[in-house]
């Protein structure tokens, strides 16, 4: 039994190495596109450099994108926008479920401490205002 268990795992332990270098390969290859599109961006740039007149004119496009995206945030796309935050966020708590966990019990617990010591004070400090006619409807 044993002996048919140990070239099982060494198959399994070459495979997962075999993946591990094609995965590295391909990092490494990705690396080098990236530093080839970085090397030619910043050629470029060095031998075609922008005069103020070409900084300045794209500064009013820049402001109108900005200001589309405030309108489309604002206006446009609000619902779905919220429904597909509502849903990353239900998506990354159920992936996570401990950090929801520790979330919650700590939310729980803050609101839990300030709703208390809000009673707490409000009960002692308003209830010692013997003199005052309607005691409780002071804010």
């Amino acid at each position: 039994m044993r002996t048919a268990l140990v070239p099982a795992l060494s198959a399994a332990l070459v495979a997962a190495a075999l993946a591990a270098c094609s995965q590295q390969s391909r990092q490494n290859a990705a690396d080098e596109r990236l530093r080839a599109i970085y090397t030619s961006e910043w050629k470029w740039r060095t031998e075609h450099p922008r005069s103020i007149g070409d900084r300045a004119r794209l500064l009013p496009r820049a402001a109108g994108a900005l200001r589309h995206a405030f309108w489309l945030r604002l206006h446009v796309r609000r619902l779905e926008m919220i429904t597909q935050d509502i849903r990353y966020g239900w998506r990354l708590m159920v992936q996570k479920p401990a950090f929801t966990l520790v979330a919650v019990v700590t939310l729980g617990l803050g609101i839990g401490a300030n709703v208390s010591m809000y009673s707490w004070v409000d009960g002692r400090l308003r209830h010692l205002l013997n003199g005052v006619e309607h005691a409780d409807r002071i804010v």
